[in-house]
C-alpha cells in the first residue's frame, strides 16, 4: 500500500545516504591529516627551540628561564584535554573545534607582545598551551572515526600521518620566517599558518 511504499522509499534514501557518507571517510581522514600538519606538536613543540636564541638574547634570559614554563603548561594541558573531549561530546566537534583552532592561531600570534616580564611570559604560555589542546590529535581522531566504519584503522592512520608531515614541514618554514622577519615574524607566521590551513 501507499504507506509501505513511502516507508520503503525512505529506507532506500537513508540507506543510500549512509552508504555515500561511509564512502567519503577518506576525504575526512585526509582533511584531518592536513589540519594536523599545523597541529600543536608541529607549531609548538617542534619549533620551540628555534625561538630560544633570539628570545633569550633580546630579554637576557637563561635557557632555564625560557623552558621553565613547559612544566606547568604540560600539566595544564592534561587538565584541559578531558574537558575538551567532554565539550565535543556534548556540543559537537565542529562547534567546539573551529573556534579553538582560531583562538590557538591568534594566541600564537599574541606571543609577539612579550616584553621580557616572566609573569607575563608564564600567563601567555599557559594560555597558549591550553588552546593548543584544540589543535591536537584527539578531536581530529574523533571526527575521522565518526565517518569511518570498516576502515577505521586506516582512516585513523591517514589522519595521524599529518603529525609526521607537520613535524617535518614546519621547522624549516619557521626558521625561514625567523631568519627574514625576526622571532616575532615567526610567531605571526606560525599563527597565520594554523588558521589558514586548519580552518
Amino acid at each position: 500500500d501507499w504507506s509501505s511504499d513511502v516507508c520503503s522509499s525512505d529506507l532506500a534514501f537513508w540507506g543510500d545516504a549512509m552508504s555515500s557518507r561511509l564512502e567519503q571517510w577518506w576525504v575526512v581522514a585526509v582533511a584531518a591529516a592536513v589540519g594536523l600538519t599545523v597541529g600543536a606538536g608541529a607549531v609548538n613543540s617542534q619549533v620551540q627551540s628555534l625561538f630560544l636564541g633570539p628570545v633569550t638574547q633580546e630579554f637576557h634570559w637563561t635557557r632555564g628561564q625560557y623552558f621553565i614554563v613547559s612544566i606547568p603548561a604540560t600539566m595544564l594541558g592534561a587538565v584541559v584535554m578531558p574537558l575538551l573531549g567532554t565539550a565535543a561530546d556534548r556540543w559537537g566537534i565542529r562547534t567546539v573545534h573551529i573556534p579553538g583552532i582560531i583562538a590557538y592561531g591568534l594566541m600564537t600570534m599574541a606571543l609577539v607582545f612579550l616584553t621580557g616580564d616572566m609573569t607575563q611570559y608564564l600567563i601567555f604560555m599557559l594560555a597558549h598551551s591550553a588552546f593548543a589542546m584544540w589543535q591536537s590529535p584527539p578531536l581530529y581522531a574523533k571526527a575521522t572515526s565518526a565517518w569511518a566504519d570498516k576502515r577505521r584503522g586506516l582512516a585513523l592512520a591517514i589522519c595521524m600521518a599529518g603529525n609526521g608531515v607537520g613535524n617535518f614541514m614546519t621547522p624549516p618554514i619557521c626558521a625561514w620566517l625567523i631568519s627574514n622577519y625576526g622571532w616575532r615574524g615567526g610567531r605571526i607566521g606560525m599563527g597565520l599558518l594554523v588558521i589558514l590551513v586548519a580552518v
